[in-house]
């Protein structure tokens, strides 16, 4: 059985995405840290401690990371764009780009989870 819970990095990552899409219709439900930072979110907290640790040395996990720094990347520009009536265009392109990278974690965590089968 493996060590590193897939499920629950789903779950963490899930309620991530659903308290963005909130915050998106003006629910300011997440703190600053955890929409922002790729660190501070449950996902960040627990890759960089349990998910490193078990896995670290697949390459998967390098691109797991970019995926997940890149999503919070664009989740600040979205914000910092919203908050100064920025285009609303690039927002939407930006949110896309979100969801993407969200599914790609998905994907990514999919596939090291199979190796570890």
């Amino acid at each position: 059985m493996s060590r590193f819970d897939f499920k629950m990095a789903r779950m963490f990552h899930k309620n991530w995405m659903v308290s963005f899409r909130l915050y998106m219709k003006g629910h300011r439900n997440m703190p600053d840290e955890k929409l922002f930072s790729h660190e501070d979110c449950e996902f960040g907290k627990w890759f960089y401690s349990t998910g490193m640790m078990e896995y670290g040395d697949l390459p998967e996990m390098k691109s797991l990371e970019k995926a997940h720094v890149r999503l919070h990347a664009d989740v600040r520009d979205i914000v910092a764009l919203k908050d100064s009536h920025g285009n609303e265009a690039k927002i939407n392109r930006l949110i896309e780009r979100v969801e993407r990278a969200s599914e790609e974690m998905h994907a990514i965590l999919d596939d090291i989870e199979k190796k570890d089968k």
